[in-house]
Formats: structure tokens, sequence, C-alpha cells
């Protein structure tokens, strides 16, 4: 689970967990989709990062705080944000999503282990693509980035 462990591709250890079904290389003709990880605890940001890169994906970078997430998303813009809710700083997640999905049309998952329904209340006005409750798997990661509706409505 992300972060419960970390695999670093050392050939010893555990092995990184099966791609789920469906999930495919982008062709050489194809971009990677890019994604920006907004979250403040390290370990859970690079076994994202780990787990996105394995898959193909192309991650445009960490960010720890809501202000972080939008100087980011400005200076790169990603296709998705995975949102972390609790952040550094006095803005949350929820704030930073609301402001990514005005100011640059970009759509947030909430990675979160804060599930409670006032919070998704809440969270409803930055009209997330997706809710993923902490502990993650890699599996579930990947499966619903297969889910959601891509901005130039591919798949993943």
């Amino acid at each position: 689970m992300i972060g419960a462990g970390v695999w670093f591709g050392s050939g010893e250890g555990p092995t990184p967990p099966p791609r789920p079904p469906g999930m495919t290389d982008r062709s050489e003709g194809e971009s990677q989709r890019k994604v920006l990880i907004v979250e403040d605890n390290w370990l859970v940001a690079v076994e994202l990062e780990a787990a996105l890169q394995d898959a193909g994906y192309l991650v445009v970078g960490i960010a720890v705080s809501a202000d972080e997430a939008v100087r980011a998303c400005g200076a790169n813009p990603p296709e998705l944000v995975l949102m972390d809710i609790r952040l550094l700083g006095p803005r949350d997640g929820i704030d930073a999503a609301i402001q990514l999905r005005e100011q640059f049309g970009i759509g947030s998952i909430f990675v979160s282990a804060h599930n409670d329904a006032d919070l998704r209340a809440r969270a409803e006005a930055a009209q997330p693509l997706g809710w993923i409750t902490k502990p993650v798997t890699s599996s579930a990661l990947l499966r619903s980035l297969e889910q959601i509706d891509w901005p130039d409505g591919g798949q993943a």
C-alpha cells in the first residue's frame, strides 16, 4: 500500500504490483498523461510518484501546499492533480482544487485519509474527478485514473 511501504526497484525485496487489467503503455506517438501530486507527506508523495511513473504517467511535480500547487500548475500545467486535503500552510487541498478548477480548468482527484460527510460536501465545490481513501494501493490508484474523464476525452 502506498503510505505503508516503499519499493525502490533495487532488485531485492518486493516487486511493484502488476498493472490492472486494461492499463497499457501509451504508444510512442502519444505523450504521457501529466499529473501533479499535491501531498505534504514526503514518503506518500514519492510512493505516489513511483506508482505513476511505473504505470507510464509523467509526474510534472510535487507540491506540499495549496499555494505551491497553484504556482506549479501555472508553470507546467498538468492534465490532472492528485490532491491531499490536509496540507502545509493556511489553505487546504479543497481550496487549492477549487482554485485550480476555476483558474486553469484542471480537475483533481482527492487522495485523503479524511473521508467524513461534511468534508465531502465541502469538497463538492471543487467538482472532484474522484476520491481515493488512504492508505492507497497502486492498483486502486491506477484503477481510479482509468475511470476518470480526461480533459481531452481520452483514457489513461
